[in-house]
């Protein structure tokens, strides 16, 4: 059995941890290339977000281009009505949804709606 006499000489015979500063240069560089590659890699992952929100496209912004293209002739009467109705369809649930968070945004969506319907431009 080990006395707590002779452990307690042994911790105390050893000599302190000294820094080998032969290997510091390369710690450093370890700690300067993790911290760019995170860099990096935050800055990749918020351009992909952004990327992202900006391919979503609204009801509004898709009812303006289907609105050009039946006024340049691309879309039919009977297309473009159908095509309106269904996006008034989705924009009025859209607005009504965000009706509850702001009344006057909602309101403003709502003048644009019926002013897209009506068909006149800004």
């Amino acid at each position: 059995m080990v006395s707590f006499f002779s452990v307690s000489t042994l911790f105390a015979a050893r000599e302190p941890v000294r820094m080998n500063w032969d290997s510091a240069p390369g710690l450093i560089l370890a700690f300067v290339g993790l911290g760019i590659f995170i860099a990096i890699a935050v800055y990749v992952l918020s351009k992909i977000r952004a990327g992202q929100k900006s391919e979503e496209v609204s009801p509004s912004e898709m009812l303006r281009a289907f609105s050009d293209m039946y006024e340049s002739g691309d879309l039919s009467l009977e297309e473009y009505r159908s095509i309106k109705h269904y996006l008034a369809a989705s924009l009025s649930t859209s607005v009504s949804s965000r009706e509850k968070s702001a009344n006057k945004k909602g309101s403003d969506r709502e003048m644009e709606l019926e002013r897209l319907l009506r068909g006149e431009k800004r």
